[in-house]
């Protein structure tokens, strides 16, 4: 089963979520982390995931 991979950095701008996601990450998240996002991207990560 593959590994859900979430980018996080204080980089808030689109080429940067842009450039982690061509990379291969699922989601990007910036900094300061809002808890309600986060646990968002991880329900819809582990969602995806499962199929």
């Amino acid at each position: 089963r593959p590994v859900a991979i979430v980018g996080l950095s204080a980089h808030a701008r689109q080429e940067d979520a842009d450039r982690a996601r061509a990379a291969g990450m699922d989601d990007f998240l910036t900094k300061p982390i809002v808890r309600s996002k986060l646990l968002a991207v991880l329900a819809e990560a582990a969602d995806n995931k499962s199929d």
